[in-house]
């Protein structure tokens, strides 16, 4: 009696543990396997849909986080009027062009809650000799020139990152002389070869003159830039071409008319009053003249971007 009782509870225990192992591990198998290729199939039917939608595009559409936004009328109301940044007075401009319609309103109004953004006009002055050369750069095209004459400044600023945007367009079309190799081969042939017609050597009538007129000392003297990223914005070179040959002497010449330029500036218009000096040295350093020569801006709301930081 013991003894089937014995065999009847084996015999359980076996039937248990291989059902165990069914249920545990082949029965999930099974299913897993079943259900993989299920969606095999699915993912090749949906992957043959979409490579035929995709198919009808010659166009991507374009990409919307807000479903609700009519681009149709923004592009038609709103894109249309943005060939410019107002140059005098953006408020009304934005009333003028955009507040007759919603969506142009509230797209605004929230570049505007990110952006500040303004335009100023700087004007420039050539003598006859180097208004040929700027005629010559710009193609003769006459529009271009006067424009060069009277030089659109953008601003934009971030008001959260302090991130900093002045863009003047008409230096895009500067004139960049191409760098050679080795650097002591290419810094004494470039010295001696752009010494011959060198603008800033014969500054006199090869430079532009900006409203406070001509600035000079020993070592130095200051022009208008030709193509300006501010009202306020000069030049003050070194009369030494060689930027290798540069002495103590002649720098500190430099500096001291960019000085006497910020205090003439400031009182010539008291509203701007953050003077910023910025020098970029040969072509591969951003420079369109080889002769020395800083950037001096006189900005009337702030220094640029997070330069204030670093006051």
């Amino acid at each position: 009696m013991m003894t089937k009782l014995f065999e009847s509870k084996k015999k359980c225990l076996i039937v248990g543990v291989i059902s165990g192992i069914f249920l545990t591990i082949l029965l999930p198998q099974l299913l897993n396997k079943n259900k993989w290729e299920k969606n095999k199939q699915q993912t090749y039917h949906v992957n043959k849909k979409n490579e035929h939608d995709f198919a009808e595009y010659s166009q991507w559409p374009p990409f919307l986080t807000d479903p609700t936004f009519d681009l149709t009328l923004w592009r038609k109301h709103c894109w249309i009027n943005q060939v410019s940044l107002p140059s005098q007075d953006p408020q009304l401009y934005y009333k003028k062009n955009y507040t007759a319609y919603t969506v142009c309103k509230d797209v605004i109004s929230l570049i505007n809650s990110i952006y500040n953004m303004k335009t100023n006009i700087a004007k420039v002055e050539y003598p006859e000799i180097f208004a040929q050369k700027i005629r010559k750069i710009f193609n003769y095209d006459n529009t271009l020139y006067a424009k060069a004459l009277q030089q659109e400044l953008y601003f934009v600023i971030n008001k959260y990152t302090f991130e900093h945007t002045v863009y003047n367009p008409l230096r895009g079309r500067r004139p960049v002389q191409s760098p050679e190799v080795p650097v002591e081969q290419y810094l004494n042939e470039t010295m001696e070869k752009t010494s011959k017609n060198c603008d800033l050597c014969n500054y006199q009538n090869m430079t532009a003159i900006d409203s406070l007129g001509r600035m000079e000392n020993r070592y130095a003297y200051s022009a208008a830039n030709a193509f300006k990223f501010d009202q306020w914005h000069s030049m003050f070179m070194p009369k030494q071409h060689d930027i290798t040959k540069l002495t103590f002497e002649e720098l500190k010449d430099v500096l001291t008319l960019a000085w006497k330029w910020f205090q003439a500036a400031h009182k010539e218009s008291p509203l701007h009053r953050f003077p910023t000096i910025l020098w970029d040295s040969l072509p591969h350093g951003g420079a369109s003249q080889v002769h020395p020569h800083i950037h001096a801006t006189l900005h009337s709301d702030h220094y640029y971007g997070s330069i204030k930081y670093l006051i």
